[in-house]
Parts: C-alpha cells; structure tokens; sequence
C-alpha cells in the first residue's frame, strides 16, 4: 500500500470521527435546550403560583379585617391592599381601618 493511500485512509477515518463526535453533540445540545425548556416553564408556573399564593392570603387576610398585626385577635395599623393604593385613604381611628 502506498503512502499517499494510507495518509488518505487516515484523513478519512478522523472526517468520519469529527462527524459522529458533531453528530452526537448536536444530539446532546437538542436534549439540553428541552431539558432546560421544561426547567423553565416550571420555573415560571412556580412563580404564578406563589403570585397566586400571596394574592390569595392577601385577600384572605383583607376578608378578615386582619392588616399585618402579630396575632389575629388584634388587628394592626396596616390599610388592605385596595387602601393602599389609593391616595384618598386616611386612617379614621385606632384601628387604622378606613373610615
């Protein structure tokens, strides 16, 4: 066998190497974006759920007249959220319940 055949024999069997080692990366990084797609689209329901958690308290906690105070027998000083926003609100006695 000549040399110029072996050296073509050589460059052909690293051509096909670099090709399966291409082949399988590109498998690989198809897997990842989906692994990681599905990483985030959890990421993000988990977030609705806690806006969802804390919406739901918050109108719990306004429902029951209870406005961040330590313990739910005395009510705090703190106005409901729909208070809160809205610049006419003034506290009309101890209680800091709207008037």
């Amino acid at each position: 066998m000549k040399i110029g055949a072996k050296l073509l024999g050589f460059v052909a069997a690293c051509s096909l190497t670099t090709l399966v080692v291409a082949g399988v990366s590109v498998a690989t990084l198809q897997r990842f974006e989906q692994a990681l797609t599905r990483v985030e689209d959890a990421s993000v329901r988990s977030l609705d759920a806690a806006n969802f958690n804390r919406l739901a308290a918050e109108v719990t906690m306004d429902s029951r007249g209870v406005y961040a105070s330590a313990d739910r027998t005395e009510p705090g000083n703190t106005p409901p959220a729909s208070a809160r926003v809205s610049p006419q609100w003034m506290p009309s006695g101890p209680t800091g319940r709207p008037g």
